[in-house]
């Protein structure tokens, strides 16, 4: 599963906007799926993401900020 989470981090370093899906109502925040686990991100520049948290489906969205 690391290596899973990686990879996707990766990919969405690359290219963030295409890998990834916007949050609705929660500004620049974005979000990755890997398997049953999310990861919510900012874009802070071309070279570098933010990670808020990495949590399962369920539990992601209890514990992000709004």
């Amino acid at each position: 599963m690391r290596k899973r989470i990686n990879d996707r981090l990766l990919e969405a370093l690359a290219d963030p906007i295409e890998a990834s899906d916007r949050l609705i109502n929660r500004g620049n925040e974005r979000k990755i799926r890997v398997g049953a686990l999310r990861i919510i991100f900012r874009i802070a520049s071309e070279s570098e993401m933010l990670i808020d948290v990495i949590l399962p489906r369920g539990d992601v969205y209890k514990h992000t900020r709004r």
